[in-house]
């Protein structure tokens, strides 16, 4: 690793020197030039442009089978970086609805053909808009939402089943941005940072699950315990996000006085918010099993 001091160089610009032996090997010369690739906070620095050369990666699925395989070998293909989807087969008619509603699960996979027995999907998601940091924080601030509103009763499902589907859609996301960075040797994102971003958006996403679910049979025996469960949500993530481990500590400290609140409530609402709670445990836990940087 090389360290460098930042030099500012004007009113409103900074440079850095470049390691000589780096110049030599990448045979690099005065006015060449480097392209520059923020990665929440990081910088990586290269001599080839990325965006200039996107591989396309082409996938037949075929649809003579059940929809949910089709759906699964679909999820595989995206998270994998696939960019051009081929659904064929003799059902393609009578599976068309299916199909539609599976590709509806990602962002930016739109038709571009259809014939007879065969469907071409193509992604036109810029990736590069999207980083792990920011993706996340976009999943908080749907689930937040809908652990809010959950509350409100059963008045509230459709809206917080639509949000739940886009909790759904950033998790595909987050799980193709992940799988992107672990296949890419320069990448910036080391292998213990992935796993752990992973494991926090699948608890968002099953914390979204829980209150969507809840939504649907909650009553006002209940929102007392509920409401603890939903500041405990935010305590927890606002660990992640702030670091503090000392706080995700005292609030993994916190989980088994708010199980035992909930074992006053019977059925399934029980049962929801104990994922609730047990979900935002696991977002403590992640920053607190986390390497101190």
């Amino acid at each position: 690793m090389h360290i460098r001091k930042l030099v500012k160089s004007g009113t409103a610009s900074h440079t850095i020197s470049l390691p000589k032996d780096w110049i030599s090997k990448n045979k690099l010369k005065k006015g060449d030039l480097l392209y520059i690739d923020e990665q929440d906070n990081d910088l990586k620095i290269s001599t080839k442009n990325k965006d200039a050369t996107v591989k396309q990666k082409e996938k037949i699925i075929n649809i003579d089978r059940e929809v949910n395989s089709i759906r699964r070998d679909t999820i595989s293909a995206y998270i994998n970086n696939h960019t051009d989807f081929v659904f064929t087969g003799n059902t393609l008619n009578e599976k068309l609805e299916d199909i539609r509603n599976v590709l509806q699960n990602f962002l930016a996979l739109e038709v571009i053909e259809q014939t007879e027995k065969r469907l071409i999907a193509k992604d036109f998601l810029n990736i590069k808009e999207f980083s792990l940091e920011k993706t996340a924080r976009r999943m908080d601030m749907l689930t937040r939402s809908m652990i809010e509103d959950a509350k409100k009763g059963k008045e509230q499902y459709q809206t917080l089943y639509f949000r739940d589907f886009e909790v759904d859609k950033l998790f595909f996301l987050m799980s193709r941005l992940i799988r992107k960075h672990l296949s890419d040797p320069a990448s910036s994102i080391s292998p213990i940072k992935a796993h752990t971003t992973w494991w926090l958006a699948k608890n968002l996403e099953s914390a979204a699950d829980a209150a969507k679910n809840l939504s649907r049979i909650f009553s006002k025996e209940i929102k007392g315990v509920y409401e603890g469960s939903e500041e405990y949500y935010r305590e927890c993530i606002k660990s992640y996000f702030t670091k503090d481990k000392d706080l995700a500590n005292r609030l993994i400290e916190k989980r088994l006085e708010l199980l035992e609140r909930c074992d006053k409530i019977k059925g399934e609402q029980r049962y929801l918010i104990k994922e609730l709670i047990n979900s935002s445990r696991n977002i403590a836990k992640v920053i607190l099993d986390s390497q101190t940087e």
